[in-house]
């Protein structure tokens, strides 16, 4: 059978497909990816308010530090006693941790520092008249034109001391805060303060705060300080419902796509096999073949194993089929005989010459311990076929020398050689070898005769165990070399060949993942390898 098995075996196309682990892990990426681009978008958009946020208030400072300057007489511009010179604190080089504080670097909103909410202002000190004065006109027009969405703004001199804002007492004093401070050196400056008011949803819990200072020919007249809170995600998303509404959709749409690609992947295949499964439950096997686009390794692998399952069933039905026929026409020769040898010792045994009876007598013996023998070996046949091997490593060499002392004791001459054996072990029991070895030897009597002169070798042969039996005989014809493991199949019928015995010494070899050959030529030499234990 082991032509059979490897005929029902599949031929595996050579083409590339992806494992459905790889698949499944692909999706899954896929779906991740999404979930980090969705996230990462969401921080860069949040940033990007931030960076709207900040150009907004920078042209609102420029313009607030112009309506200031445009207010201040040209006499207060040239009186030393209302500014003082720019100072740089940070000459020495060192790193004071606000790099991302100065204008000229792109603030990042989820790394950057986020400060307290803005100290309270402190009691301020007399302001000179002509800083007051276009104080108070800054302060007319911001109260005309600023409104709380634009958050607040605010208007210091020199010392910090407010002359104009939206939302601050003015006349009192903001020096103490960090950001008056730098821009009072001659310094812009920019940081993320908590909210002084409690956030909502439509705008973010930091404020943005940037300070300009007011400069004139290298002397600074003060400060111009602006806060707002960048609107919040949703909110600003509200503010372009329709596009995010367009491109919510698009997306939703493309996972809906991928995901029903995806299963019709995965679940077109599994349908066509079980599909396949369902014909071979119906016994519809003809018509199986390997799925033409199976998409995974697996679901390929699986359909294969149907198809092969399918043809195994054909070929051991096949097998089942002669095999029977062939068993009832072992079975039919002797029963026949000795049916009819009853038959006539019931008709004519009173009459019948003892000679006569003897030999119908004689008859039926024969026939039916031939109908034994033929049990004998269906059961050891039957047996071969489910033979696993051993567990545990065997030596061939006490089974073959108690098999040809046994042998010589009947009157064969069998000539036994070990000497290439050494130590070697197989897994193959000592009363399963007895079987396998004594069948070639009991076939090679059968052929040949009682007088036949047999040599056993037995040697290791790379990571097998090579056993030969070698007969003296005529050697065997090249159109029955191929039938000989056939079951049935003898041609020493008459000498009580049952067909069955080299059927049994390969079903045996082959359950333990060894071979039986019958090389070309004289002498007649059958080759059994099997396996060596390899610890």
């Amino acid at each position: 059978m082991d032509s059979a098995t490897s005929s029902a075996r599949p031929e595996r196309r050579n083409r590339r497909l992806l494992r459905l682990r790889t698949l499944l892990i692909a999706v899954n990426l896929i779906i991740l990816a999404t979930v980090i681009l969705g996230f990462w978008t969401a921080r860069f958009y949040e940033s990007e308010l931030l960076r709207q946020t900040e150009i907004e208030l920078h042209q609102q400072g420029e313009l607030v530090r112009a309506t200031f300057m445009e207010a201040l007489d040209a006499s207060a511009l040239s009186d030393a006693r209302l500014s003082h010179p720019i100072t740089d604190e940070d000459a020495d080089g060192e790193d004071d941790g606000r790099r991302d504080e100065q204008p000229n670097k792109r603030l990042n909103i989820h790394r950057a520092r986020l400060y307290p909410p803005s100290p309270l202002p402190e009691p301020g000190m007399p302001v000179e008249a002509p800083i007051a004065e276009a104080g108070d006109r800054a302060h007319r027009i911001l109260g005309r034109a600023w409104t709380r969405e634009k958050g607040s703004v605010s208007v210091v001199e020199r010392r910090g001391v407010v002359i104009a804002s939206t939302n601050a007492t003015v006349g009192a004093s903001i020096a103490n805060r960090r950001e008056i401070h730098d821009a009072l050196t001659g310094r812009a400056s920019r940081i993320l303060r908590r909210c002084d008011i409690t956030p909502s949803a439509e705008r973010s819990e930091r404020c943005l705060v940037l300070t300009l200072p007011i400069v004139h020919e290298g002397r600074v007249l003060g400060a111009v300080l602006l806060s707002q809170a960048p609107l919040g995600q949703l909110t600003a998303l509200a503010l372009h419902a329709r596009v995010v509404v367009v491109w919510l959709v698009v997306i939703v749409v493309a996972m809906i796509v991928q995901l029903w690609y995806t299963s019709q992947l995965i679940v077109t295949p599994i349908n066509e096999l079980i599909a396949q499964s369902e014909r071979l439950a119906r016994g519809e096997r003809e018509s199986l073949e390997v799925l033409d686009r199976p998409i995974t390794l697996e679901v390929e692998r699986l359909s294969e194993a149907v198809v092969a399952m399918a043809r195994a069933l054909d070929e051991r039905a096949e097998y089942i089929r002669a095999f029977a026929s062939n068993v009832s026409h072992e079975f039919k020769t002797p029963l026949s005989s000795i049916r009819g040898s009853v038959e006539l010792l019931e008709d004519l045994g009173d009459t019948m010459p003892p000679a006569d009876r003897e030999r119908f007598l004689g008859m039926i013996d024969r026939h039916a311990e031939r109908l034994q023998r033929l049990v004998g070996r269906l059961m050891e046949l039957a047996r071969a076929d489910v033979e696993r091997p051993g567990s545990i490593a065997t030596s061939p060499a006490p089974t073959l020398k108690a098999l040809a002392e046994r042998f010589r004791a009947e009157g064969m001459s069998i000539a036994l050689d070990l000497d290439g054996l050494g130590d070697a072990t197989t897994a193959m029991r000592g009363v399963t070898l007895d079987t396998v070895i004594g069948n070639l030897v009991s076939n090679a009597r059968q052929h040949v005769g009682p007088e036949v002169q047999l040599q056993i070798r037995a040697r290791i042969e790379g990571d097998n165990v090579l056993i030969e039996v070698e007969d003296d005989g005529l050697g065997i014809s090249e159109a029955n070399r191929e039938r000989i493991f056939t079951p049935f199949f003898t041609t020493a019928r008459d000498h009580g060949g049952t067909g069955v015995g080299l059927s049994i010494v390969a079903a045996l070899v082959r359950a333990h993942d060894g071979s039986v050959t019958l090389p070309d030529g004289l002498p007649t030499r059958f080759q059994v390898r099997l396996p060596r234990w390899l610890s």
